[in-house]
């Protein structure tokens, strides 16, 4: 991954039912949602603040490599990386992702929620 690049997704394959992909993440990624795909992402590299919801019912949470998170589609979720290189996962979108899948959701101006889980 370039030093200039904040994101990369590679595809590694797709079936009837499901697609794969590497995603590496240097820094945060905004609030969206997937409209068509329930997706499962398991952290294979570094760690961050996984956001889930919107407003006063958002959830936050630390995650580590090894880590696996299910985001049902249609729900507000956003990842800030704060290892200190890159972080890396493998998603699985079902069904399989679609070119304009991914939505930005409006930040709306409420408080930071405290961080939930586990701290290494």
């Amino acid at each position: 991954m370039a030093d200039t690049e904040v994101v990369r997704v590679t595809p590694l394959g797709a079936d009837s039912t499901a697609s794969w992909a590497i995603v590496r993440l240097r820094t945060t990624e905004p609030l969206h949602i997937h409209e068509k795909s329930d997706i499962t992402v398991t952290l294979l590299e570094g760690g961050g603040i996984e956001r889930m919801g919107a407003g006063e019912s958002q959830t936050v949470r630390v995650v580590h490599a090894g880590d696996v998170v299910r985001i049902p589609r249609g729900y507000p979720h956003a990842y800030e990386n704060t290892a200190r290189g890159v972080s890396t996962a493998l998603v699985v979108f079902e069904p399989p992702a679609v070119a304009g899948d991914m939505k930005p959701v409006p930040l709306p101006a409420v408080r930071r929620p405290a961080v939930q889980g586990r701290t290494r």
